[in-house]
This record gives C-alpha cells, sequence and structure tokens, in this order.
C-alpha cells in the first residue's frame, strides 16, 4: 500500500522541470522510494514482533505447566525424602550403603540410595 506522502512526493517531482533549482527531482524519488522501503521495513518488524509475542506467550505457560508438574513431583518425593534424612549422616551412610535394600517386592527393590537420591531430587527443586 502506498502512502499519500509518497504519492504527493512522486506527483510532486513529475511537475519539476530540470531547469527548476528548488528541488532536484531524483531526491523527491529518492525520498518516496526511501518512505516505501521504511514502510515495508515497519510492516516486516510489526510481524516479527507479534510472532515474538506468540512465542513467549506459549513459552510462559509451557513454563507453568512444567513448574506444577515439578511441584507435583517434588510433592511425591516428600516422604522419601524425609525417611532419607533419618540415614544421611555420615555413620548411617557407611553402616546403610547406597546398594543395601530397604523394600522389596518380587524383583523390585528400593535401596538406601533410591532414598538418598529422592532427598537430592527434592532439594533441587525448592524456589526461594
Amino acid at each position: 500500500m502506498t502512502h499519500d506522502l509518497v504519492e504527493r512526493l512522486r506527483d510532486y517531482g513529475l511537475t519539476l522541470e530540470e531547469s527548476v533549482v528548488i528541488c532536484d527531482r531524483r531526491v523527491v524519488d529518492e525520498a518516496a522510494d526511501l518512505i516505501e522501503s521504511l514502510r515495508a521495513d515497519l510492516a516486516e518488524q510489526k510481524a516479527a514482533h507479534g510472532d515474538c509475542i506468540k512465542r513467549n506467550i506459549a513459552l510462559t505457560a509451557e513454563i507453568a505447566a512444567l513448574r506444577a508438574e515439578k511441584d507435583e513431583l517434588r510433592k511425591a518425593l516428600e516422604p522419601f525424602a524425609k525417611l532419607a534424612g533419618r540415614f544421611m549422616d555420615e555413620t548411617s551412610q557407611r553402616l546403610k550403603p547406597d546398594d543395601h535394600n530397604v523394600w522389596g517386592y518380587g524383583d523390585e527393590t528400593l535401596t538406601y540410595g533410591d532414598f538418598r537420591r529422592a532427598a537430592a531430587i527434592h532439594q533441587m527443586g525448592e524456589r526461594p
């Protein structure tokens, strides 16, 4: 879309004779070209900026969802982390190494190391 000012500059440039010193017709044409170019650049920037805003909104929503998920996971780890606190000291770690079973059912087992890792992960997610 050509702006009215651009058209007026071009019309004005056409009315100038080569001998008129008021304004060089090439300057008027160059000004009109520059205005059109700047308008096109502005339109592109607006489009790009709009895409950035849409991306930021989407990322903000994703961050909120991930934080909510992390909070749920931390909540699920809390009982394991509390129990792990009972055997985190140096003596307990020596007497109850990570590979020792705490509980098992069939082929599935929980070890002291599982509890300690749960406690470490639980603490990683703490926000001030």
